[in-house]
């Protein structure tokens, strides 16, 4: 099975200590952290949650009408603990954590929070800097699968990432991994509906086919949108993808002048079809992927050998 990320909060964001529970300090960093969309909440913190909210502070600053807002961005956020539970080194991830104003517990909630995510995913933390003394990374915490604790991150970009790390690291040369995250992993791109259809048909030495396929999705999320603000002609923006280690190129006279060849370069996005005639080459001569770059959004159509002409 190939792999998959699981995101997941820390209590330490949402479940504050006696002393820090009236704390606008508190909130505020909860407010900033919970218009991340993807981590979930965990059951143990879950019943703290609502234990919470069943008996909500006063906060200076702060109106009750906003503390509402601020957890009905994350209550509906929970998940069904799974009956395989992953298992983690109390000993060296008790030693290397500490709430700052969060409860004394938290290191124990998360790690039941952990433990109910099941053993089949990697997990990605939102957590705070400060609670952490070293990385999560002594061996029996990699086994467990939770290498990535994803540390207060600036932008989605940062985060794709580490999170791009964490799969290379984790899933070496797995193909797999990369397409069953790549929404995850790229949130820049938009993928056809059978972007990945062709993808076995790739040729060359698998670690090489690999490496390429990773870095030039990477440079198509990571400065696509911003080569296409920059540059309007198609020398600058192929200058730009080579200085990146990518060579792309629109279609050629040749094959623009075939309309049955162009037709092959229509890919549907969600039921609308969209042209891609820009690719990437892994080689000169095979291994494409087609792209289309408009409104700040990248589509990608194929990842493939090659196309017609």
């Amino acid at each position: 099975m190939a792999a998959e990320i699981f995101r997941l909060f820390d209590p330490e964001l949402i479940i504050p200590s006696p002393s820090s529970v009236g704390s606008l300090a508190f909130w505020k960093r909860l407010d900033e952290r919970a218009d991340d969309k993807d981590p979930r909440v965990g059951p143990t913190t879950m019943q703290a949650l609502y234990a919470l909210m069943s008996n909500l502070p006063r906060v200076d600053g702060l109106p009750t009408g906003d503390m509402w807002s601020i957890l009905g961005k994350i209550v509906n956020r929970g998940y069904t603990a799974q009956r395989t539970e992953r298992s983690l080194c109390r000993e060296h991830f008790s030693s290397i954590y500490s709430p700052v104003l969060g409860s004394d517990t938290n290191a124990l909630t998360l790690m039941s929070d952990a433990a109910a995510t099941g053993a089949g995913t990697v997990i990605a933390l939102a957590t705070v800097d400060a609670c952490w003394s070293e990385p999560l990374d002594c061996a029996a915490c990699q086994d467990a699968r939770f290498f990535n604790v994803t540390r207060r991150i600036a932008s989605r970009q940062d985060l794709a990432a580490a999170w791009r790390q964490s799969v290379l690291t984790e899933f070496p040369e797995d193909i797999g991994a990369v397409q069953a995250n790549a929404e995850r992993l790229f949130p820049n791109l938009r993928f056809a509906d059978r972007a990945w259809a062709d993808v076995n048909t790739l040729k060359g030495d698998h670690p090489a086919v690999f490496d390429a396929l990773v870095l030039h999705l990477s440079a198509l999320n990571d400065h696509a949108r911003d080569i296409w603000r920059t540059f309007t002609e198609t020398a600058d923006r192929e200058a730009a993808f080579g200085s990146l280690g990518v060579t792309s190129s629109p279609e050629s006279p040749k094959t623009r002048r075939n309309s049955a060849a162009m037709k092959e370069r229509d890919f549907v996005f969600d039921g609308r079809t969209i042209r891609c005639e820009w690719h990437t080459k892994f080689r000169p001569d095979v291994n494409r992927i087609h792209f289309f770059v408009a409104d700040e959004v990248v589509y990608v159509g194929t990842i493939i050998d090659h196309l017609s002409i």
